[in-house]
């Protein structure tokens, strides 16, 4: 998300201050019933992904086609950085086991991609993805400890009480 680039400001939305962990899943496939013309993508982590992720079964079942990217780092990607930017330290249980998300998409019929590397990762895949006639899931296996942008969000919840 540091190099995404929004050319449309109401092409993006992001829950930052509330931060409702998974609750941009459900939220693009409401995004996309109510605008079905749309291009719909669910960027989320692989946390997120496992407290709400079989949401992609309602999309499966009434063939809504969402595009989930989840990011998978094998812990709470998030939680780690505020803890670190917070508090100077993040708890180790914080990681966890390495699941291959794509797999689970794979056994639920859903089609799927993987991505290990970033010469891996092409338009001619993403798009492969979205012109499916429900959900499509790409797993972005990510292997370093880049910081998301989230310095605002620090802020905000650690002015709580103050």
């Amino acid at each position: 998300i540091n190099h995404m680039n929004v050319f449309h400001e109401d092409s993006f939305d992001i829950n930052v201050h509330f931060g409702a962990m998974g609750s941009g899943i459900g939220s693009a496939i409401g995004a996309k019933v109510a605008e079905p013309e749309r291009p719909t993508i669910s960027i989320t982590g692989d946390g997120c992904f496992f407290m709400h992720g079989m949401e992609i079964l309602t999309a499966k079942e009434y063939d809504i086609p969402v595009l989930f990217v989840v990011m998978n780092n094998s812990r709470l990607g998030m939680v780690h950085h505020g803890h670190s930017l917070q508090y100077k330290r993040a708890h180790e249980r914080f990681s966890q086991q390495p699941v291959d998300i794509s797999q689970m998409a794979a056994s639920l019929g859903v089609p799927c991609a993987r991505i290990d590397h970033l010469g891996e990762l092409t338009e001619e895949k993403v798009q492969q993805l979205l012109q499916t006639t429900g959900p499509s899931l790409l797993e972005i296996s990510l292997v370093d400890d880049t910081v998301p942008p989230m310095g605002d969000r620090v802020k905000f919840l650690s002015s709580f009480g103050k």
